[in-house]
């Protein structure tokens, strides 16, 4: 029998606003379930992975204001960053070497 483990963090945005972040891991076999190192590392490695995506969160945020006179620029900024992401993960995703790749399309 198979274990699964599921962690969640919640932050506050502030103004009564929040963002949950969960990460859920399953198929582990039950020996290594049976060990509490084992799963307590896979916790802790599962909140430090919530800690970085918040902090990235922030850095976005602070990067890309969305006030209503520059959400156009925070649109198109956004878009651009999340067109150059996905051909990051199409790189990885095919075995290429993310150095050796160049992001813009010729």
């Amino acid at each position: 029998m198979n274990g699964t483990i599921r962690t969640d963090r919640r932050y506050m945005l502030g103004d009564f606003k929040y963002t949950t972040m969960e990460d859920l891991i399953e198929g582990i076999d039950e020996r290594l379930m049976l060990k509490p190192e084992f799963t307590s590392q896979v916790r802790f490695l599962q909140m430090v992975g919530f800690e970085i995506a918040y902090r990235k969160y922030i850095m976005l945020m602070s990067k890309y204001p969305h006030t209503m006179t520059d959400i156009d620029k925070a649109v198109i900024a956004l878009e651009e960053l999340r067109d150059a992401e996905i051909k990051k993960l199409k790189i990885l995703m095919n075995g290429k070497s993310i150095e050796d790749t160049p992001l813009k399309e010729k």
